[in-house]
């Protein structure tokens, strides 16, 4: 689209002049860190802390008698949404 000029006499483009140049490529967008793999369906669930922070949080909020399975504790489907809650309250991610 074309407007004319605040001088009246030539019309003026809208759009921005390039170089002929790319476009200068996207900021790249922050990764997120994932403190937890969640994985399971039904009556197991496997809670896998991924990072240091998420065993600290495991040590000090699930019992140490837990049952672990490939790296991972295994919880009940009843539990598994107020552990979920708890570290996703403590600024844990939880994928």
């Amino acid at each position: 689209m074309r407007r004319a000029s605040a001088r009246g006499d030539r019309p003026c483009s809208t759009r921005s002049k390039t170089n002929g140049a790319s476009p200068p490529a996207p900021k790249p967008v922050a990764t997120q860190r994932i403190d937890f793999a969640l994985s399971g369906h039904g009556s197991v669930y496997l809670f896998q802390p991924l990072t240091p922070a998420a065993r600290v949080w495991v040590a000090e909020h699930l019992p140490p008698d837990a049952t672990w399975f490939g790296g991972a504790v295994v919880v009940e489907h009843r539990y598994i949404g107020p552990i979920i809650g708890g570290a996703i309250g403590d600024g844990l991610v939880v994928r």
